[in-house]
């Protein structure tokens, strides 16, 4: 069975504000409706929350639908639709080893310290951190703070997230 799941992930929270940030978020979802009660989640670890009548009633999400506040570092990914980024200075697409050699000699020294690994394209020479490559079938980030949702239409719920918590967000689609 296929599992596809939506994850907006703030880059810049630190370990620490991760912790608070998520009792806020959490407060905030609740106040303005757009998630209930707490629950078990099959999918993905963290508080697991239902839909609330904002998100029921617009039809974004359904009964079964899962929002789940994870405050513990992780890396998030395209799952079994990954595909190497492109470069945003000339287009080139990025040799796949090029970016996995980042991220082994990265995870091996700073997953820890809230940075996210950098690559730099062959082709011009631009070097930024892997999240600035990234397009549609590329998306990686590493954050201490996250929304996943699971069968909920995210646009409109991320929107609102991202305009009330400010903050160095990615969204990741993710199909395992």
């Amino acid at each position: 069975m296929s599992v596809h799941i939506w994850y907006l992930v703030d880059l810049s929270a630190s370990s620490a504000e991760a912790d608070s940030a998520v009792h806020r978020l959490q407060e905030w979802l609740v106040t303005t409706g757009w998630v209930g009660a707490e629950r078990e989640s099959d999918w993905v670890e963290g508080l697991c929350l239902t839909p609330g009548p904002r998100a029921l009633e617009r039809g974004l999400a359904k009964e079964t639908s899962n929002l789940t506040l994870i405050h513990d570092r992780d890396g998030y990914s395209m799952g079994e639709n990954f595909a190497p980024p492109s470069c945003p200075a000339c287009g080139e697409t990025l040799d796949e080893d090029i970016l996995f050699d980042a991220y082994s000699d990265w995870a091996a020294t700073d997953w820890t310290l809230g940075t996210q690994p950098s690559v730099s394209c062959d082709a011009c020479g631009e070097e930024k951190p892997v999240v600035d490559f990234a397009d549609e079938h590329s998306r990686v980030a590493h954050g201490n703070l996250a929304i996943a949702l699971y069968a909920w239409d995210h646009e409109e719920l991320f929107a609102a997230v991202e305009e009330n918590f400010p903050g160095h967000w990615r969204t990741i689609y993710s199909h395992t």
